[in-house]
């Protein structure tokens, strides 16, 4: 039995000293309270400490079936086609030196056929029905989308359900898919592509999972079985660990329908997740030169907010205004050196939950010299602070960013 503590006199007073103060109530000199006010009523609450309640769109909703899937459904009644997005909780962050590119191998595998289609008819059902069926894998997400017309719709998510759910793996699809993926890291490296996002991603996240390359190398590549890999999908692709977006032309209650029947009689799993160490600070300014590749490069990067933080959407705005065509603080910068001086200007933010990284990446002409690049890198955005920033140009930005 658990035992309750009662209120003490101090207690008891605060609590009427709040329920008063909520009520807004007073009492004045003489000891009477005058006629209670309602809290909207009283003056003393400033409707400019409201929080902000956005809106959905219209016909926009946000659900989670009982297995867990969460759902988001975009309805467009003019559109003739809709789209099913499927996101697996699942990418290279979750690897590490042994299982590095797993996720990106799965990728592949899932389209060797189910239990229902095999190899050639997933591909012949996605041409007869004008699909579009695709995936592709990142960091975080592995994600699945298909694309059809909309009277296709429930044959879709049966397609996209067989895979997420009901994939075979069979192990002569799994060696042909493997060295596939080892024909296209050797013709990578051949031609030296990704070297320097390779030195990057090492310099700002060494010692974590997020320096692996998303495609894994070679050396992991070629250990892999079908076994462990096969483990690896049982253990991820579970409804609980999904994101399914709907969007475009569709009937509501027919979608959910067909939502719950390919999808909400999966069960959910226990996902087991590695323990991720969080990105190192940086704290200081260090340089890094490597050779390799075929061109000269700068990379500049920054510490910035990870999702979650309040500065999220400041610095959202912050980096679109770096590089946009139409006076970007660093398109600025470049536009005033010298035409055989400019560089190839890049500009991203790499953002996880809890860090971020701000990189401008610059390509350089033959035998430049990075001091300069460095130093109109500084000298923009020190512009920019002096001068601030137009408004009606981040309006701009912004209005771009939206309808993209």
């Amino acid at each position: 039995m658990k035992a309750t503590r009662r209120p003490g006199p101090v207690s008891v007073v605060a609590a009427l000293v709040l329920a008063l103060i909520l009520a807004g109530a007073t009492v004045d000199s003489s000891g009477q309270a005058p006629a209670a006010t309602t809290a909207w009523e009283n003056p003393g609450f400033d409707s400019g400490d409201d929080p902000s309640f956005p809106g959905l769109p219209t016909g926009a909703e946000v659900l989670r079936l009982e297995n867990g899937l969460q759902v988001l459904l975009l309805p467009n009644p003019a559109q003739p086609m809709v789209g099913v997005f499927t996101q697996v909780r699942v990418g290279s962050i979750q690897e590490n030196f042994r299982t590095s590119g797993m996720s990106h191998m799965l990728e592949h595998l899932l389209f060797n056929g189910t239990e229902k289609y095999d190899q050639d008819a997933l591909y012949d059902l996605a041409d007869s029905l004008g699909a579009y069926n695709n995936a592709h894998t990142s960091e975080h997400f592995t994600n699945f989308m298909v694309i059809l017309p909309s009277r296709e719709l429930a044959t879709g998510l049966d397609l996209q359900s067989q895979m997420l759910f009901h994939s075979t793996i069979p192990q002569p699809k799994f060696v042909k898919e493997r060295g596939i993926i080892l024909g296209e890291l050797a013709q990578s490296a051949d031609r030296g592509d990704g070297f320097a996002a390779d030195v990057l991603r090492d310099a700002l996240y060494a010692g974590t999972s997020r320096a692996l390359p998303v495609m894994g190398n070679a050396g992991t590549i070629a250990r892999m079985d079908r076994d462990e890999v096969y483990a690896f999908y049982r253990n991820h692709y579970v409804p609980n660990n999904m994101i399914t977006t709907i969007a475009g032309g569709f009937d509501r209650d027919a979608a959910l329908a067909a939502l719950k029947e390919f999808y909400g009689v999966i069960p959910p799993g226990d996902v087991e997740r590695p323990e991720t160490v969080p990105a190192p600070f940086i704290d200081r300014t260090r340089t890094i030169s490597r050779r390799g590749g075929n061109d000269q490069m700068l990379t500049l990067a920054w510490e910035a907010p990870g999702y979650g933080s309040p500065d999220f959407f400041p610095f959202l705005a912050l980096s679109l205004m770096l590089d946009s065509p139409s006076g970007g603080i660093l398109s600025r910068g470049v536009d005033d050196m010298p035409a055989a001086e400019r560089p190839q200007l890049t500009t991203w933010w790499d953002r996880a939950e809890g860090s971020g990284r701000l990189i401008v990446e610059m390509v350089l002409p033959a035998d430049a010299e990075p001091a300069t690049y460095h130093r109109m890198v500084r000298t923009a955005l020190a512009r920019a602070l002096e001068w601030g920033i137009d408004e009606n140009r981040l309006h701009a930005v912004l209005r771009s960013e939206t309808t993209e």
